[in-house]
Order: C-alpha cells, then structure tokens, then sequence
C-alpha cells in the first residue's frame, strides 16, 4: 500500500494534462518580419467565458501550457535569434495597446532561439500557471535571468488580433498593423458546477453543512458546467479547486479559518482521507453568497469515484467542522438536485445539496502515467547506479 502511494505522489508530481487544450490565439503563419529593439514582446487577452447569475459565475480561466513562436523568414548576419526564455506578465494598466509590465506570473520552463526559414516554430513550455479572464498579459524575451533581450521574430497583419500588439523598443512599430506570428496554448479546467443553477432562489437557502459529497464523473445542474461536454472522462482526474457559496444571512458555529478535507467514499470523516485544501478561508467574514475557493493542487481522483468534501479546523485529517453556505434550491423546492453526492449537516443527511462546484483536469490514461512513473523510476535506478559507480 505505501509503494502505490508513493508511485500516485510520483505520478502526481510528473503527470501534465492531456484534455482540455485551448488555443487562446494563433497568428501563423507569418507573412512578414522584423527585428523588435528590447524591450520586445507581444500583449494578448484572455477572454471572459460564461455567464453571471445571482451569485457569480465562478470563472476559473485557463492555465498556460505554452506559446509557439514562427521565426523570421531569412536570417542575416547578426539577427538577434536567441536562446530566450519568455517571461509572461500581467499587463499593469490592462490595456493591450500599451506596454505596460506590472507583475510577472509565468516564465518558460524551457530556453530555445527561434529558428529562420519560413514556418519554423520554437516553442516555449509553461507550467500551467492560472490566467484571469478579462486580463491582459504580454510576453517578452529574455536571456533566463530577467534580462530583456531583441528578438528577430516572424510577423503577420494577415491574422492580426484585435486585443493584442507587438512591441518593439516600449512602443507598437508599423502603425500597429502587425502581430507576432504565434499559437498561444492552455489548458481548461474542467468545471463541475452546481453553483450556478438556472432556477437559482437564494433568499433564505442556506444550511448548517458538515460536508458534501461529489462524483466527479456526475455533472452539476449549473450553467458552466462542462463534465458533461468532455465526458467520457479520462480514469484519473487531478482536482484544482472546490468552491461553495457564503449563506446569504446568518453566521456558522465556527469563528475563525476552516479547510476543506478530502476524504474517499461518501461517508465524510469515516473515509480514507486524502488531503487538506492548500488554504484556509473565514467564512464567517466572507460576504453573503460570495463564492470561496479551496485550492488543492492537483491531487489524482478516480473519475467514477465518489468523494467527501469535509469542512475541517485543522490541516490534516480531524477537526471536524461546520460551514454555514448556500443551499441548491433549484426554483422548485428543496430538494437533492446533485445526483452524484448528498449533503450532510449537523444531524445527518440533509434532502438537498449544498451549491458546490469543483474543477479539475484530465490526466493521460493509466498505462500512460503508469509507463511515464516506470520511467521516472528507472531513470531514477540508472542516476543512483551511475552516481555510486562514480
């Protein structure tokens, strides 16, 4: 039993989404090129998905995964071609017509020079850091240690983009009429929603809750749910966040943080626990009906598995707590509207659901991950017998 464990944290620790890939902008091909003057980059925006009901959409975003770049057509003698490495921040006054780095939020895990010849494509892998929708980002090319460098990039002002430009020197040369010739990549959560119901009434829902149990494979009646669009699902899935929903009057019995525990099995506590959420959130101090989040950083799910979400005073199994949060009445009554989990309160089980939602991301199939945690391992053997050879 602790071999499997240790190989799941493995798995865990080298596994990379497979599902879900969206392309946030693709430029190619070029049909142009230019050397850009340091600092050179290019803004671009992250559009906002969904709806907003009564109590807010909880928009989630996507996770970069990487960008592709299409080097310049020729390449004359001391053309700046790299190696970069591309740094990607938020854009300060989030207008994408301005060069305007405020935080940085990304940078490539891998250093690469962009390639000459017409339709050569580098690409710059990222480690599925969060993007905000409605934000806007720029990338820029650096030399690894926070140095902005100038670059010899293709363009394109065939299939430029409306909420984006390309930067050279700070500024957005040829009259702003050209863009990079690019393929930016992320990966999409997929989101289990039963917070955004479409016959939502929220005045006077809400309950005392112990926990809440989920199917992840079992899709939510809300309208940004998005399990049944990618189903059928992968085996394993790697849970991101759990959010629920701030009653709408009234305080819970607990003052102060809570966490959010998972256990396996629909049963609470009396599973096998698994993890305690990354964070911790006063729900008391929250606002009525405002949507809180738990982060958990990817830890592997069976897709057909049934789940506990416990509320917990302490990091680790233990320290059972209360959640007072909104209740799933879904315009006729209350009743359970979840078919993939129940809610359980201070008393037992309850005849409604708690409004929940939960994102995760597919992972490759079993034998997949299987063969890339054998790899790993072996890799492993070959490093400690090379290392006591030495």
């Amino acid at each position: 039993m602790r071999s499997s464990s240790m190989l799941l944290t493995l798995v865990a620790a080298t596994v990379v989404a497979t599902a879900n890939a969206a392309t946030i902008d693709n430029t190619l091909p070029a049909n142009d090129q230019a050397n850009l003057t340091a600092d050179a980059g290019q803004t671009f925006t992250i559009n906002v998905p969904g709806t907003v009901n009564a109590v807010g959409s909880p928009h989630f975003g996507q996770k970069l995964a990487s960008i592709e770049i299409e080097g310049p057509q020729t390449q004359p003698s001391g053309s700046p071609m790299g190696p970069f490495t591309l740094e990607v921040w938020t854009d300060a006054d989030n207008n994408p017509g301005t060069w305007s780095t405020g935080t940085l939020v990304a940078t490539s895990t891998n250093s690469a020079p962009l390639v000459a010849g017409g339709a050569t494509l580098t690409t710059f892998n990222f480690s599925n850091q969060p993007l905000a929708p409605g934000r806007v980002y720029a990338f820029t090319y650096t030399d690894g240690a926070g140095n902005r460098l100038p670059a010899r990039v293709g363009l394109t002002n065939a299939n430029a983009i409306s909420d984006g430009s390309v930067f050279s020197a700070g500024a957005t040369p040829f009259s702003n009429a050209f863009d990079t010739a690019m393929r930016i990549n992320a990966n999409e959560s997929i989101v289990l929603d039963h917070i955004n119901l479409p016959n939502l009434t929220t005045t006077g829902s809400h309950a005392n809750f112990v926990y809440q149990t989920f199917t992840p494979s079992t899709a939510g009646l809300g309208t940004t749910d998005t399990v049944a669009a990618n189903s059928p699902l992968t085996g394993i899935v790697a849970l991101e966040t759990v959010s629920f929903v701030r009653a709408p009057e009234g305080n819970g019995p607990f003052s102060g943080n809570i966490y959010v525990d998972l256990y396996s099995g629909g049963s609470g506590d009396a599973g096998t626990f698994m993890a305690s959420s990354l964070n911790a959130i006063d729900i008391n101090s929250a606002d009525f009906l405002q949507v809180l989040t738990w982060d958990f950083g990817n830890i592997l799910l069976d897709s057909d598995s049934t789940y506990s979400l416990v509320f917990s005073t302490t990091f680790g199994s233990g320290g059972t707590a209360v959640g007072r949060v909104a209740a799933a009445n879904n315009g006729a009554g209350f009743s359970n509207t979840y078919s993939g989990g129940v809610a359980v309160g201070t008393v037992g089980p309850v005849a409604f659901d708690s409004l929940f939602a939960v994102t995760f991301i597919s992972v490759p199939e079993p034998n997949t991950w299987v063969g890339m945690a054998v790899g790993v391992l072996l890799l492993g053997v070959v490093t400690l017998k090379h290392r006591n050879r030495a």
